[in-house]
């Protein structure tokens, strides 16, 4: 499934990277990975709504996983799971 160059934003081969979502209170703009505690670093505004992210079954790993990338939609041939480096279990 790679494709060459690995694009963040591209999903295929591992979770997309997060785009910045801006804040709906004072409009400043927050990196999902650096927000703490799902707060705007500006306002303090709850972000939780807006970086949530799909908690959805991986066909390829047979897990549960809370950033999937494109290979949850794969089902190996044979019907067994493979192990995924890139899975993210829901906490």
């Amino acid at each position: 499934m790679g494709c060459g160059g690995c694009n963040p934003f591209c999903g295929k081969c591992k979770p997309k990277m997060q785009k910045p979502v801006q804040c709906p209170f004072c409009k400043s703009w927050n990196m999902p990975k650096l927000i703490k505690n799902n707060h705007c670093k500006k306002c303090g505004t709850d972000l939780s709504e807006l970086i949530a992210n799909p908690i959805i079954m991986c066909n390829f790993s047979g897990l549960m996983c809370a950033r999937p990338c494109a290979r949850y939609k794969v089902v190996p041939k044979d019907g067994l799971t493979r192990p995924c480096l890139q899975n993210t279990p829901p906490q």
